[in-house]
């Protein structure tokens, strides 16, 4: 029997992100621990995100948001493939529901949050000053505060200050350690 733990703690991870980083999560685990095909897809018309999952043909497809498309899910029997999609549902329904910040809702404009991370200050504003009017910055100086901003709140990627010391770097792994920045886009 195989062990299902790694897609359990996926499951759980995943519900505790935004739709889009939930779904790229839980098509990662789904085929590193089943081995099955796992894939983002454009959702057909008639799939809603109030439908958890649709399985036929030995197929399985879960809503991930509005206009973020589907998982599609294949590879297992019929059985199992259902139960994974209604797992993957029931996470991927938790993370709609994410807090994408006081005052916001899902479904509106967002400005995407960015990590801004150096030891100088200077160079922390030049970073965050390069980034447009779609983007939020947040401030941090250390790998200890960038993987305390990872771990508060939802981060669409970070940008990283490297310096002679290689703290940069340094930041960069603060971060692949927290499971919430271990696949954030990051640029150095």
């Amino acid at each position: 029997m195989q062990d299902l733990g790694p897609l359990l703690d996926a499951l759980a991870a995943a519900a505790g992100l935004p739709p889009l980083p939930a779904a790229h999560h839980l098509r990662r685990a789904v085929a590193a621990v089943l081995g099955w095909s796992a894939r983002l897809v454009a959702s057909p018309a008639p799939l809603a995100t109030e439908e958890h999952a649709r399985v036929e043909d030995g197929v399985a497809l879960v809503p991930v948001a509005p206009g973020a498309g589907a998982l599609r899910l294949s590879g297992g029997s019929p059985e199992s493939l259902r139960r994974v999609a209604e797992l993957c549902a029931h996470a991927l329904t938790r993370a709609r529901a994410h807090p994408l910040g006081p005052g916001r809702r899902l479904g509106e404009r967002e400005r995407h949050r960015v990590l801004v991370a150096g030891v100088d200050p200077a160079g922390r504003a030049a970073l965050a000053g390069l980034l447009g009017l779609g983007f939020e910055p947040l401030e941090v100086e250390g790998a200890a505060a960038a993987a305390a901003a990872v771990r508060a709140g939802p981060l669409d990627a970070a940008l990283l200050d490297l310096v002679g010391d290689a703290a940069g770097l340094a930041t960069l792994e603060a971060l692949r350690a927290e499971p919430a920045g271990a696949e954030l886009p990051a640029i150095v």
